[in-house]
């Protein structure tokens, strides 16, 4: 179990990020390979982009995900 806490990324990084796959290569193998799924949905898009926390699965890996905000709110 792994936890990545950042700002919204793509799912090629968050799986890098949290130890899922080694490389980003590594990654989009997987994510082509239909062995991804966040939060019990299958991710089959490399481009995909984590806007909000989630739970990451590949195989019996498991990951959490947190999405943070950004602090650029303009007043």
């Amino acid at each position: 179990h792994e936890l990545f806490e950042g700002p919204p990324c793509g799912i090629l990084d968050a799986l890098v990020a949290t130890e899922l796959a080694p490389s980003r290569r590594e990654a989009r193998v997987l994510v082509t390979g239909n062995a991804i799924w966040v939060n019990g949905t299958r991710i089959t898009d490399v481009t995909h982009v984590m806007t909000e926390s989630a739970v990451v699965r590949s195989g019996k890996n498991i990951a959490v995900v947190y999405i943070c905000g950004t602090n650029d709110a303009k007043t």
